[in-house]
Formats: C-alpha cells, sequence, structure tokens
C-alpha cells in the first residue's frame, strides 16, 4: 500500500539537498517522483484528484486524513525551492495539478458550514458523507496555500498573500469569510484544463 505522504515527505529532502549540492539528478528524481503519482491510482481519474485508497469508503483512520495535505504542503516547498534556482519550468508543469486540487476541495469536499471532508474526488458537498474533523481540513487547507504560493511563485498578482492565509489554518472556516476565500480565483480557469493531456 503507498500513501500520499510518503512521496510528499521525500520531495522537499530532495530540493533541500539540491540547495546545497547544486546536483541535477536530485531535482529529476523528485520529477519522476511527482510524475509516478499522478500516473499512479492516487489519482484514479481524469479528474486529476489526489484520493487515498480508504477515502471513497471512509475507512481511512485520523492519521490517513492528513496524508495529502502533508503531499501538498512538501511539494509547495519542493517547487519553493526550485523557484529559487530561476527553474520555472517545473512550476508551471505542476501548477495544474495543483490548482485541480485546490479547486476540489471547495468545490467539492466542503460542506455547507465551511468543514472539508476527506475525499476531495467523488460527488460534491453533502450528496455523500464524508469523514471530518481537524486533520480533514487542515489538509484540506495545505493543497489551497500550496496553490496559493506556486501563484505567488510565477507571479499572479490576483493570489493572496500566503502569511496571510497561514491564519486559515488556526480557525473555522465560517460562511460569512468563504467569499473572501473565493476572491484567491483559484478556481477561475479550471474549465480550461485538461488533465488527460497532462498525464500523457
Amino acid at each position: 500500500m503507498t500513501w500520499t505522504y510518503n512521496q510528499g515527505i521525500i520531495l522537499s529532502g530532495l530540493s533541500g539537498l539540491y540547495k546545497f549540492t547544486g546536483d541535477e539528478q536530485l531535482i529529476i528524481a523528485a520529477q519522476k517522483l511527482i510524475d509516478s503519482v499522478i500516473q499512479s491510482y492516487l489519482v484514479p481519474t481524469n479528474s486529476g484528484i489526489l484520493v487515498e485508497s480508504c477515502d471513497p469508503f471512509r475507512t481511512c483512520d485520523q492519521d490517513q486524513w492528513g496524508f495529502k495535505g502533508i503531499f501538498f504542503q512538501h511539494l509547495g516547498y519542493f517547487l519553493e525551492d526550485v523557484a529559487e534556482t530561476g527553474n520555472d519550468a517545473l512550476l508551471n508543469k505542476y501548477h495544474q495539478f495543483i490548482q485541480i486540487n485546490a479547486c476540489a476541495v471547495w468545490d467539492i469536499a466542503r460542506q455547507k458550514d465551511g468543514k472539508i471532508g476527506n475525499w476531495w474526488d467523488g460527488p460534491p458537498r453533502e450528496e455523500i458523507r464524508r469523514q471530518v474533523g481537524v486533520e480533514t481540513h487542515g489538509s484540506g487547507i495545505a493543497a489551497v496555500l500550496c496553490a496559493v504560493k506556486v501563484g505567488q511563485l510565477l507571479g499572479k498578482a490576483d493570489y493572496p498573500n500566503v502569511e496571510a492565509m497561514n491564519a486559515l489554518e488556526a480557525v473555522e472556516i465560517s460562511a460569512g469569510n468563504i467569499e473572501k476565500i473565493r476572491g484567491m480565483n483559484l478556481c477561475i480557469d479550471k474549465g480550461k484544463i485538461n488533465f488527460q493531456r497532462m498525464r500523457k
């Protein structure tokens, strides 16, 4: 069994080593790892949404609820390190995948009360019962923060400040500030994304 976080924590380690050694093979290895995740059963449909094997069956435990968030948190660290070297190609390559998942958090997994469930794919909102807890909520916020970070690194002026967004991890997302979050413009271009093309 492969869990998403296993892949994620390696990414930030590889980019950290690259910053000190300059060994391009480390970045190549990280890119192969990300590509293998996108092409694996962890992304089971052409939607491009990352899924734990236990998500659809609501059998994940509280540790597993946070795994996807750990993956995106470390993917964000990796891409931030890579961007410091002036390599924008990888930012552009993975931006759509990251944005798809951030959109899924808000459009599919977010409940009416603003809490984020464990399964980002599948029927939207309350059409199916999702596991919900602090871990699932933090995991979803991590994907959104990753999308914001990469948007900023690509110079998208309409993305908010990541430090300001970090405060969302400490508070419950209420109906009153959902519209402020929507102002991040994360999902504006989602209709233009062709994930099938990305996977080839």
